[in-house]
């Protein structure tokens, strides 16, 4: 982990807990090794005598110096005989020096008890550090083995017996203790792990709730965006087109006709109106049910021919199964093309055409008129209409083309996957 927090827990903390609780096993192995030196003294007071105490005081201190210096080969090497051709190369040696000098010892105190208790020791050692049920299993009855032997050799074949029904429980203990003392460490370095692998996901979701959050409120504002320029921009610019027309008309002398669409501005007002307390009351306007699309479009092209003289030709053929949002961006596409149409393309005719395929609604909107380059319009500051369409195909996980070029006429197309059929 890069980065420290209080209470974190790291790998490096992992390993330095694991060497804290060995410390442990061996200052009271260490402790044991100076209680079997001074007892063999006091047991055989010929061992204070030289050379014979200065070899019992080295073999001792060497035999101690490799109990620690196993600690930390440990720490770094942690592994077992399985493994002997990658790492713990030194293993086999290690217990076999150690059985060595042990043997060294029992020799030199001619088979003190004490100093064949050295044994169990090093077979408790074993199980540590072999850390694998077999190889333990194999090295402890290798240890028992030369323990026995050195016994026969030092005191006789007399009192083997006895000696064999004090050290086999005796190591099976030792043994079973390592083994619950290993599993109690491992237990706790788990739950280390465990307890790291949990900071790093909490902050991992911290992490991401902050990102959720700043996307949240990304896509709120663009949908604030698109609903504002759906309902107030659309509206309004219908209603400029209608007065306009009523306008033109009105310098005809043909009051008759320009009260007609004065009525439809009025009608067109109220309805904006209502789309713009929704949207602004919920942020979302209320969807168009699919019954209502067919009426609905054929009512805005007659709104759009009357206000401009622009004749509309519809060809609608709707799948059985629009649904809610299909309908709603439909709609809004086919609002924003005839106002695109009405503002900029000079158009003679306007074609409005639903349709199915396969499992989408096709939605085209095209004109006759001068046309534009798509890539520069869309760059332009306050073209956001193109772009709203374009978040809505994209959040509807469909696609939006922009068919025109210069004096060849526009036609937007919208496909809108079907949501139930996986679109």
């Amino acid at each position: 982990m890069d980065t420290m927090h209080p209470g974190s827990f790291t790998e490096d903390s992992e390993r330095d807990e694991e060497l804290r609780t060995a410390h442990i096993f061996y200052w009271i192995l260490t402790a044991i090794l100076i209680g079997v030196y001074v007892l063999a003294c006091i047991t055989d007071p010929s061992l204070l005598e030289f050379p014979r105490l200065v070899y019992l005081s080295l073999l001792m201190a060497f035999h101690l110096a490799l109990h620690w210096g196993s600690l930390y080969f440990l720490g770094l090497h942690r592994a077992s005989i399985k493994d002997i051709s990658q790492r713990p190369r030194w293993l086999i040696p290690y217990f076999v020096l150690q059985t060595s000098l042990i043997a060294s010892l029992v020799f030199l105190t001619s088979g003190q008890w004490p100093i064949l208790g050295l044994y169990l020791g090093l077979a408790g050692q074993a199980v540590g550090m072999l850390d694998d049920l077999r190889p333990s299993i194999m090295a402890v009855i290798g240890i028992v083995m030369v323990a026995v032997l050195s016994f026969a050799l030092t005191n006789g074949l007399a009192s083997l017996m006895g000696f064999l029904a004090i050290i086999l429980p005796m190591a099976l203990f030792v043994v079973i203790y390592v083994v619950l003392f290993g599993r109690e460490t491992q237990s706790k370095s788990e739950a280390m792990r465990l307890l790291r692998d949990l900071e790093v996901a909490h902050r991992q979701l911290a992490e991401y709730a902050a990102r959720v959050e700043d996307l949240t409120l990304t896509a709120e504002r663009q949908r604030m965006a698109r609903e504002l320029h759906d309902t107030l921009s659309q509206g309004l610019a219908g209603l400029v087109l209608q007065l306009e027309a009523v306008d033109s008309h009105l310098s005809k002398n043909a009051p008759g006709k320009a009260q007609e669409i004065v009525q439809q501005a009025m009608r067109r007002a109220r309805a904006t109106l209502s789309d713009a307390r929704h949207a602004i009351g919920d942020l979302r306007a209320a969807r168009l049910s699919p019954s209502e699309l067919e009426q609905s479009i054929r009512t805005e092209a007659e709104r759009f021919t009357t206000a401009t003289a622009i004749p509309c030709e519809i060809k609608i053929r709707l799948p059985e199964n629009v649904t809610p949002p299909q309908a709603e961006n439909a709609m809004r596409l086919v609002g924003e093309g005839l106002t695109n149409a009405a503002r900029h393309a000079k158009a003679n005719r306007i074609w409005l055409i639903l349709e199915e395929d396969g499992n989408c609604l096709v939605v085209t909107v095209s004109d006759d008129g001068v046309g534009f380059n798509p890539g520069e319009v869309e760059k332009r500051a306050g073209h956001f209409g193109l772009i709203g369409l374009r978040e809505r195909a994209r959040l509807a996980n469909g696609t939006l083309e922009i068919r025109s070029a210069p004096s060849e006429g526009t036609s937007l197309i919208m496909r809108l996957p079907n949501e139930r059929d996986g679109g």
